[in-house]
């Protein structure tokens, strides 16, 4: 898969862009749900931003046909792929698949649409190190059969590669004739979503969902409880007032007693890095369930070119009913842009997060 067939845009190609985009400004959003009227499709403009990326490598695997199993089980349609063979490639990483040290479990909707990836895949770097990287996202009509996924490395913190632990990364993956090729890029956190960016970024376009407002409990993350176990700490916070959900394409209300997490939490520099991993529950005004799966880690604080962080960077996936006004969901990979929300009576304290929520086009 070559990089020319993804649609990310340099800042020269967005001018081009510009004329086109103007043309189209009144246009109805391609996501308005299929519940919506025609009327309230009117009142949601298409909001397209770029996000910048930055590439980091390409992973190509071929998964054998004999190692494939299919079968519809207790939970529905499951697809195994096993023992695979493939390579690593990039600038700063290069390396080899593990033999028998690559798999994938993952899932088949009903209907055969949407094909959900859950692999991990094991990688001997050319000098010798070992990395495992872990895929989860999703194959779907809405990229034309190809997938968006969030990937998550894991290798030793204090080899030259553990830079990678702290990476928000995104891949965009085609498959054909048993292989899958997976671009994988690193979210730049040093650049907010825009409709420009700076000349030298790299960026996908994305279009906003929503904005997203939780709210923790008294005291905020600080009275969070801290579970220091042997595998690594849990951070169990808690928005105890839910949260509200704003934006073009959805309204609602973050459900409390649906709305905590488990992330997995280290200290980096005397800051604190989150392997993020939670599923919340949100519900929109009419009473429709839509699970927000996120995934991805909050660790990437270096700055690039002199240009400091602004916020984190998640990966969410959305589970709601397949005949509801909300469908499209299930075919996106969204990208969250999250920033903490001081306490307005002691600036010290997070009392809760904002996040700026973005469907990849």
């Amino acid at each position: 898969m070559a990089l020319s067939d993804l649609r990310f845009t340099t800042r020269r190609q967005a001018l081009a862009m510009a004329a086109e985009a103007v043309a189209v400004s009144v246009g109805v959003s391609i996501l308005v749900g299929v519940g919506d009227t025609a009327a309230a499709a009117q009142r949601h403009p298409r909001e397209v931003v770029k996000i910048a990326i930055e590439p980091l490598l390409r992973l190509e695997i071929t998964w054998p046909n004999e190692k494939r199993f299919e079968f519809v089980g207790a939970d529905g349609p499951r697809s195994f792929h096993g023992a695979a063979v493939g390579k690593v490639t990039g600038t700063r990483v290069n390396g080899t698949v593990l033999e028998h040290r690559a798999s994938d479990c993952g899932r088949v909707s009903q209907d055969g649409r949407i094909h959900t990836t859950d692999a991990r895949i094991g990688i001997q770097t050319s000098d010798g190190h070992f990395i495992l990287i872990s895929l989860y996202g999703r194959a779907s009509p809405r990229y034309k059969g190809d997938s968006r996924l969030s990937v998550v490395f894991d290798t030793d913190a204090d080899g030259p590669y553990g830079w990678l632990n702290n990476a928000a990364a995104l891949g965009v993956g085609k498959s054909k004739a048993g292989t899958q090729t997976v671009d994988v890029f690193s979210l730049d956190p040093t650049l907010l979503p825009a409709e420009t960016l700076p000349g030298s970024a790299l960026s996908l376009d994305a279009e906003l969902l929503f904005t997203r407002r939780s709210s923790y409990e008294s005291g905020g993350v600080a009275v969070a409880p801290i579970i220091r176990s042997s595998y690594g700490w849990r951070h169990l916070s808690y928005a105890a007032g839910g949260g509200t959900i704003l934006g073009p394409q959805l309204n609602g209300t973050l459900v409390a007693g649906y709305a905590w997490n488990a992330n997995l939490t280290t200290i980096e520099n005397g800051n604190p890095i989150y392997r993020i991993c939670y599923d919340n529950m949100l519900i929109d005004k009419n009473g429709v369930p839509i699970l927000m799966m996120t995934r991805g880690t909050s660790g990437d604080k270096a700055e690039r070119d002199g240009r400091k962080p602004q916020g984190s960077r998640v990966m969410i996936f959305f589970d709601t009913p397949a005949s509801g006004p909300y469908a499209f969901l299930n075919e996106v990979l969204a990208i969250a842009v999250g920033r903490p929300v001081p306490d307005s009576a002691n600036p010290n304290v997070v009392a809760g997060f904002k996040y700026e929520t973005y469907a990849l086009i």
